[in-house]
Order: C-alpha cells, then structure tokens, then sequence
C-alpha cells in the first residue's frame, strides 16, 4: 500500500516453494524478487502478443528495479552470476519465438536470454527500458527481424541507491535479536540494528510516496524528508546506470564488465546472429559515475598474482556499492569529485569522515553482522572478510581500534557505476565474441549521453591501472560519457547488407564512434555507399572556458577526452604503447582500418579530435 510500501513482503514474493529464492535471498531467480512478467522456462515456444502491450505499472516500476518484461529462462542469470545467487540448475532452452507486440515500460530489459538455441524475434515494437531492448547472453542461432527500439525511458524515477536500499531491507529479514545488536559509528552516534532497518524504511517510504504523489504531512515533518528525496530521487530522469544498449550480444557471461571479458570457447556461446530491418531510435543516459573506496594496502595488498593493482571495492551485501561522498554531511557531497589536494578545493584525507545516511548506515550495519553469505555478487562464499573490509569499518565506526578520518592507505577506483560495473555510455549494438553475424537493414539514430565529465577523485588516470575501474579500457580514462553506435570485438567477421545508417550521435562531454572493431573483429560491407555516418558529436557541451581549464589543470585528454570516429580499429594490447591524442598525430599505430574493413579501400577510418582555435572557435582536427 501507500502507507507501507516498503513492509515486509511488499511487490515482493514470499513462498520458497513457489517463488525460489524469494524467502531466502539465496538459490533460486526470484532472490531478488519478481524478475520477470513472463518467463519461458521450457523449449518449444511460440509466443504471440496479438499487438498487446506489456507495460510495468507506476507502482511496480517504482518498486520493482530489477525486471525483464520476458526472461527466456527460469532465472535472470546463470549459477554464480549476477548480484545474487540465482540457483544452480540452468538447461538450455530451445526453439522460441516471440512475435506481434509491443513492450513498454520496464526497470531493465525488454527481452532477456541467456544459454539459448534458435530464438526467433519478430515484429516487435520496445521501448521504455532502462537498460536494454534485447540482451543475449550465451546462445546458438538468434533470428531478429522486423523489430523497432527506442526510445529507452525518459521517467526514470530513482537514482540506482534505491533499488540498494530495497534489497537490504531484505538483508535484515535474515538477522535475529537486531533490538539487541547495535552499532556506533564515528563521532559516538549509536543505533540498534532495528533503528538502522526503521531508518532505511522510512527514507524508501518517503521517496516513493513523493513520485507517487501522496506525500503526507508526517514525510514532511520527518527528519529523514530531505535527505531521502535527495539520495534517492534522480533529477535527470533518464537511466543512470553505466551504460544503456538498444541490443546487446555477450558470449556465455555477464556484459556489466570491459569489452572482451566474456571469452567465447564454444560453439554456443554466442554463434550466427542474424539482424535484419531493426531500428533503434532514441538512447539517453546521465551516468552517475561513484570513485569506489577500496582499502587493500591498508592491509598490505598492493597487487595481484598478474601484477594489477589490488582493488577490493567496498561493496554492500547484494554488490551495491559504498558511495563515500553520500556518507559525509550533505554540504560536503561535491567534495570528494572535485579531486585531490588544495587544487579546486579538493578532498584532504583528514577531512573524509563517516556522517552516515539511511543507506550507507544500512550497509555497515549488515556488513557487520549478516551471517555467512552465499549470493554477493555471486562470488563469495564465506563472511565478508574481504581485502579492506575491517578497514573500512574501523574508519566508518566509533567502536575499537578506530581512524577519526580517512587513512593516507585508502584510495578510490573511477570509472564504475553503482554496482562497480564498468562505465561504457551509450552502445547502439554490442557484439561481444559473436561469430558468423550477418546484419541487413540496421538503422541507429539519436543516441544523446548526458553525462557529466568524470570524477577528478582518481586524478588525471590513464586507465586501469592507475585509478580506474579494473576491467576498463587502458589509455581512455573516463568512459561514462561515451558513445558507440556498433561495438564489436572478437568474433570474426560480422557481414553488414542492405543499408546502415549511424546518425545523431551527440555526447556533451565524451567520445563518439560510429563502429569500434576491436581485436579479431573485421566487417564486409556490401555495399559502402549504404553505410552512412551523420551528425557524430564529440565534447557538445564542452564550451572553450573548460576546455582551456581541463587542459590547464590535467584533466585532459585524461581522464576526459574528445574525439569522434566514424570507424575505430585497433588490438586493445596497443594500447600499452598508446599515448592518445599523440599516437594519432605520430602516426604510431595505423588506425585507417586496414585489415579490419572489406572491401578494402571501400571506407577509410578516420579521427578527429575537439580543440578551441586561437580565436576561441570549436574545432576538429583529423588525427588519424
């Protein structure tokens, strides 16, 4: 109900028997709730909408953050995949085919998969989304045909810390005597574990009446009334994740990670695709980028067994992760982004001290006394010792062994999201290891990345290895406000027939590609004159004041840049001899796409990158 929309049990399932999962938080898809409107959980499937729409409604949406309209399988991810853990029995499904519709509102996709065989796709109209249209992971022979995307929500109600919040009420079901457990955070403020769950509550039931529009006086007079509306309510309404697709690919695993993570090793794991009249029109996003604490070297770790960096983020019980700036007093929110040291009024480590919130007091409070756990991030299986952790509460608690303010050891890792995913902006259509992938007919128009230039919190990074998120591109720095129509890296050749037209990219502070082949990933274009790339738009919103400001206090080309591509080629181990814009000018690596485009000499890959004149005009110069 309105006055309880947060209780127990509330938009959520509560039978173990019919619902796995739900009771538990643990071994069956619906841990997490209602993943699905429809799930085809058996082969041999037809199913016809008859031009029916399917649509979350206002309450669900609100409610209910983690949602496919149709999941073709009995889980939203596979055995050790995902923010919890799903179950472990997944048998492949076979011959489905979804047709005659229309799909609207939804909190994530519109039509998920994953270890599939000969789905077939047709006539469908997706829009509304929050993530994607359609999202494969893992299959053998995918049919798509007749199908438009777009545009994807422009009403997102909440930043993602609301969707955290939901789930760790549900943490607290799990824990006893939580009137007897209490504890006390930094500067001796004390609270009962019951406190922190009514605390939490509270915060949700106040931001959901507002978006539902039956604020009552009581939220009003609530101590909580500001503070909620200000860390739940998102003030873009456009998605804030860390990136929006109009289709994604993935070979067998998740795609929340870099380009290339999920290696494909077998023939079903992502093989002939075939994509024929889809258009995909209208993407929008505004990434809310948060520089993840870690604390490893606190604890002497300082790298890998490969020689990366250790970087243990402070993630909560379902991988949420710990936003340090929403921790500090509210006025002070801002402080941490504006960077290091006296430089634009930067962070000091002795002014970083835990203030607490509803949410950020939720996650200490479970990290401390949740039982052992088997579903964070379907990764670990013991109590949460993780590398940094008993760190991070000594900083964040008044109890023992304490820090008063941040420790020189503590560091933050930029470029992810919420849930610590790598940053990627906007991606058209992702091909990621897809082999034998033939596309007649694709149109790719208005994608707008609203995000902000990248946090200064990690400095002026190059890339994964000196302050941004591990699995993120090396010598690109920030990666939120990016932009590519296709995305395709390994997987061979990917045929394109008919036409293909890329138009209406526009980022405000980021790069735009039209087509970004990566390593063993090459395209035939049939016929050339078809492929048109229109109105591409690096750095829009970059006036001449900040760009000269960005230069001047290192914080480009990293960790912001701008540059527009119609077609970027290139091997990602290139990289490490990089140094962007420089390797362009010298002419070091050839980016002109030979090897990567056939016919050759059909298209020429070409570069430019945003610069101001001495005149103060905005300008493109070809760097490749």
């Amino acid at each position: 109900s309105v006055d309880y929309p947060n209780k127990y049990g509330s938009w959520f399932p509560t039978n173990e028997k019919f619902y796995p999962g739900s009771v538990s938080h643990d071994n069956g898809g619906f841990a997490l709730g209602f993943f699905a409107a429809i799930s085809i959980e058996v082969s041999n499937v037809e199913l016809d909408l008859m031009g029916f729409e399917m649509t979350q409604s206002r309450a669900f949406y609100l409610q209910q953050r983690f949602y496919n309209h149709i999941e073709i399988q009995n889980a939203p991810f596979n055995f050790g995949q995902g923010p919890a853990n799903f179950g472990q029995t997944i048998e492949k499904l076979r011959n489905i085919h979804i047709k005659n519709g229309k799909l609207g509102r939804s909190s994530h996709n519109g039509i998920h998969a994953f270890d599939v065989d000969n789905v077939y796709l047709s006539y469908l109209k997706i829009y509304d989304f929050e993530v994607a249209g359609l999202q494969f992971n893992g299959f053998l022979n995918v049919d798509i045909r007749n199908v438009d995307i777009g545009p994807s929500s422009t009403d997102v109600p909440f930043w993602g810390y609301y969707s955290h919040g939901r789930f760790s009420l549900n943490g607290f079901e799990l824990i006893d005597k939580k009137d007897k457990k209490y504890v006390r955070f930094q500067g001796g403020r004390e609270m009962t574990l019951q406190q922190i769950e009514n605390n939490l509550r509270e915060s949700l039931d106040i931001a959901y009446r507002f978006e539902m529009g039956k604020t009552t006086q009581r939220d009003k007079d609530s101590p909580l009334y500001k503070i909620a509306l200000e860390m739940y309510r998102n003030p873009f309404r456009v998605p804030d994740g860390s990136v929006i697709y109009g289709m994604v690919f993935n070979s067998k695993g998740l795609a929340v990670q870099g380009f290339g993570d999920s290696e494909n090793t077998e023939k079903d794991e992502g093989n002939k695709l075939y994509i024929e009249n889809v258009n995909i029109d209208g993407l929008y996003v505004n990434v809310n980028e948060i520089p993840t604490l870690y604390f490893d070297r606190c604890e002497g770790y300082y790298y890998n067994e490969d020689g990366t960096t250790s970087i243990t983020p402070v993630l909560g019980r379902f991988g949420d992760t710990f936003d340090t700036r929403r921790a500090l007093k509210y006025d002070d929110w801002g402080y941490i982004d504006r960077g290091f040291g006296d430089h634009n009024n930067g962070y000091s480590y002795r002014d970083i001290k835990y203030y607490g919130n509803p949410l950020s007091d939720a996650q200490v409070g479970l990290g401390i006394f949740s039982a052992p756990f088997f579903s964070n991030w379907g990764l670990r299986s013991e109590p949460d010792n993780s590398r940094g952790k008993e760190t991070f509460y000594r900083w964040a608690t008044d109890s023992g062994s304490k820090y008063d303010s941040l420790p020189n050891c503590a560091r933050f890792a930029c470029n992810g999201d919420c849930m610590f995913h790598l940053n990627k902006g906007i991606i058209g259509v992702r091909l990621d290891g897809i082999e034998n992938t033939i596309i007649k007919n694709l149109d790719i128009r208005n994608l707008y990345n609203e995000s902000p230039l990248g946090s200064y919190a990690c400095g002026s990074y190059f890339g994964p290895f000196d302050g941004g998120q591990p699995s993120g591109l090396q010598r690109e720095g920030y990666m939120g406000t990016d932009i590519r129509a296709i995305s395709i890296i390994n997987g061979g050749t990917t045929e394109i027939y008919g036409s293909c037209v890329m138009d209406g990219c526009v980022s405000s502070y980021g790069d735009v590609i039209g087509i970004h082949l990566m390593d063993n990933a090459q395209i035939y274009i049939d016929n050339p004159i078809s492929m048109k790339f229109n109105n591409l738009q690096c750095g829009a919103s970059v006036s001449g004041g900040l760009y000269d400001r960005l230069l001047r206090d290192g914080y480009s080309p990293y960790p912001n840049n701008f540059y527009d591509c119609n077609i970027k080629s290139e091997q990602l181990r290139d990289r490490r001899f990089e140094s962007y814009p420089y390797d362009y000018t010298n002419g070091a690596i050839d980016h002109s796409g030979v090897g990567y485009i056939y016919p050759k000499n059909t298209i020429n890959a070409e570069c430019r990158e945003l610069y101001y004149d001495n005149n103060g005009n905005k300008r493109r110069r070809l760097v490749s």
